[in-house]
């Protein structure tokens, strides 16, 4: 849209996903318009406690917004939901809530991606194969197996920032092996027990699932 290229261009506006995530769920004349008017109402100038100093800023918190709002399962037709008055009250309201109904709400999120990112990455080959959690249990079972920092990526996920998939040997599908990040469309990291890179054997296969899977045009594509 080339209305939406030179808008990005004058709020200096870079990333993808600021777009990709609202983009979902209305015309991109609605979201420059909405992004816009609350930029104006609570932008930050000399001498004021305004919230956002530029419309990167209230995309980002739009985005996060929008998503967990798909998360608790709200009704993403809806107007009232899609452009609310306050922006800023409205993404601290729902991120804001009780643990139970953050594990619940991303547990609900990560069961609607399993199907797309086990379609999208799965893999099988040299006695290994790639999984995607179901749950957010999931990624913290693996942390804490695997002895590093995976669990704190589950809001990440959820929010679309990165992708957390499983390497797992195929004779012990549940035992936590390797757990691989993927951002931007690349892994940007593979680590084993300790927070070790993965040894030789465990790399050829990532290097092969890497050329055949993740960088594979019609999967892209698709």
């Amino acid at each position: 849209d080339m209305e939406l290229m030179k808008w990005c261009s004058r709020f200096e506006v870079g990333q993808s996903e600021y777009l990709t995530v609202p983009l979902r769920f209305m015309t991109p004349y609605k979201l420059m318009k909405y992004a816009t008017e609350q930029y104006n109402t609570y932008r930050r100038i000399a001498y004021n406690k305004g919230i956002y100093s530029g419309v990167s800023n209230v995309l980002s918190d739009y985005k996060d917004y929008l998503l967990m709002s798909e998360a608790l399962e709200h009704d993403m037709k809806s107007s009232f939901v899609l452009y609310p008055n306050n922006l800023r009250e409205a993404h601290d309201r729902v991120n804001d809530l009780t643990k139970a109904e953050t594990s619940a709400a991303y547990d609900r999120k990560l069961a609607k991606m399993f199907g797309g990112l086990m379609e999208r990455y799965g893999f099988n080959k040299f006695g290994f194969t790639v999984l995607p959690p179901a749950s957010s249990k999931d990624i913290a079972r693996e942390g804490d197996k695997l002895h590093h920092c995976v669990g704190r990526y589950v809001s990440s996920m959820v929010k679309e920032e990165c992708i957390i998939l499983f390497i797992r040997k195929t004779s012990a599908p549940k035992k936590p092996y390797c757990t691989v990040e993927i951002k931007k469309g690349d892994i940007a990291q593979a680590r084993i027990q300790n927070n070790n890179p993965p040894p030789p054997k465990l790399q050829k296969f990532i290097d092969l699932w890497k050329q055949q899977v993740v960088y594979a045009p019609e999967r892209i594509a698709a």
